[in-house]
């Protein structure tokens, strides 16, 4: 656990996710503006390779998570950041559920808007 921590608290890897944290808050953006008009494809829809990518950088997040809550045990919960990336995580997982469900994220646009958290934990980097 100590091992795990010490990497997860290493100045290259927290570089490292605050690049993965840019990149993924620029896919957002792009994805927002392709999801207005995407040429051929007709408004609200965004092109594939834009969705792969943006599963990608939630699975590194999820990853991430999944590696703090093994360091930290029983006591994950009792740092704020934690929490709000736990909970930031648990609506990009949500987001892809309604997604891959097929669900029209029209009535579920919220969820879209709060996606835009996950450039919170951008703070917690810096």
């Amino acid at each position: 656990q100590e091992k795990v921590h010490r990497l997860l608290n290493n100045h290259w890897t927290e570089t490292l996710l605050a690049g993965v944290i840019t990149v993924n808050f620029l896919l957002i953006i792009l994805e927002t503006d392709t999801r207005a008009w995407y040429p051929g494809r007709g408004i609200g829809t965004s092109p594939r390779w834009l969705d792969y990518l943006e599963h990608v950088c939630l699975a590194i997040f999820g990853t991430e998570l999944a590696l703090r809550i093994f360091a930290d045990g029983r006591t994950f919960h009792r740092k704020l950041w934690n929490v709000v990336d736990a909970s930031i995580i648990a609506i990009g997982v949500s987001d892809l559920i309604v997604s891959l469900a097929g669900i029209n994220m029209g009535s579920l646009g919220i969820i879209r808007v709060l996606r835009l958290c996950r450039l919170l934990r951008l703070f917690r980097v810096l």
